[in-house]
């Protein structure tokens, strides 16, 4: 986050929009630098049959600590930017957490409340995550942050491992996916003019996706060395933390709502957001080569487990 601060603050006085203080942006960018898309890698690696491997369930794990920082840090970004003093931002941040905390606190409540509506229908389960979802979704908008941190907190707080709980999930998702989110994707265009960019600015995309990839697969890779990983571990641990797909994308979508950045700094964003995710699965593949712990397990085998010390040696 550091390097993607240091651009920001390169960045400002162009692509700032007005009226947007220092503070907000630079903490806008530098979040946007490091986000890494869960979804995406975890398909990315289901479809190479990594999930179960050591590199697979090491880099979800550092996905999701990551995703779940990085939207936290987003919150206070987008606090800070819509309101008009410090106090209102402080405000706004302190009722964020209190609600979070307040999920948290009825997680149990929640998961009897959802067995008990799956013994009675998948629907009944179904109709109870929709109505919480708008309602959280309803609350963050209120407090005055962006209505997707709530259903990203509902989220987090819906209780793991009820058969029913998973059906409707499963159920939403067929939903989502192929309707929603292709117009998520044409919205997305929508703001994303190649055309009207100067000259000149594509220079400053060329930092943007210079700073990205040294930032997050430099700052990964480097990690894992200083850790005892070897450089091909480090290597796939970096290039899979480099990938950012449709969070990035959402995330970037929440900064142009909320006015923190500009059409022409988003426009440089999904360039580098589409290069450096679509760069993932080939240099997955060239950097894993024949490794044991980065190949797919054998059919009918159960997955080949590193000792504790191997993945680092």
């Amino acid at each position: 986050m550091a390097l993607g601060a240091a651009l920001a603050a390169a960045l400002y006085p162009h692509f700032a929009p007005d009226g947007v203080e220092r503070l907000p942006f630079t903490l806008f960018v530098a979040v946007a630098l490091s986000i890494t898309a869960f979804p995406v890698l975890a398909r990315i690696l289901a479809d190479r049959g990594l999930e179960t491997t050591p590199l697979g369930t090491f880099a979800l794990a550092c996905a999701a600590t990551d995703d779940a920082l990085a939207w936290c840090l987003l919150t206070a970004a987008v606090a800070l930017a819509t309101t008009s003093t410090a106090l209102s931002a402080l405000t706004t941040l302190g009722l964020t957490a209190a609600f979070a905390a307040g999920l948290t606190l009825i997680r149990p409540l929640l998961r009897t409340l959802l067995e008990r509506a799956g013994r009675t229908g998948d629907e009944l389960v179904l109709a109870l995550l929709f109505t919480g979802l708008c309602l959280s979704a309803y609350t963050t908008d209120q407090i005055g942050v962006h209505p997707a941190f709530g259903a990203f907190l509902l989220g987090a707080a819906a209780p793991r491992g009820l058969p029913a709980v998973e059906r409707s999930a499963a159920r939403i998702r067929t939903v989502v996916l192929p309707l929603l989110l292709p117009l998520f994707f044409v919205d997305a265009g929508l703001h994303t003019d190649f055309s009207t960019l100067p000259a000149g600015q594509w220079g400053w995309g060329a930092a943007i996706l210079a700073v990205a990839v040294v930032g997050k697969w430099g700052g990964a890779a480097g990690a894992a060395r200083l850790t005892g990983s070897d450089w091909r571990w480090a290597a796939a641990v970096g290039t899979l933390m480099n990938c950012r797909g449709l969070t990035e994308l959402v995330v970037l979508g929440i900064g142009l709502q909320t006015g923190v950045i500009t059409e022409t700094l988003f426009t440089l964003l999904v360039i580098m957001t589409v290069i450096t995710t679509a760069a993932t699965a080939p240099i997955l593949r060239r950097v894993a080569g024949d490794d044991p712990r980065m190949t797919p397990p054998a059919p009918h085998d159960d997955p080949e487990r590193a000792p504790a010390g191997e993945a680092t040696r």
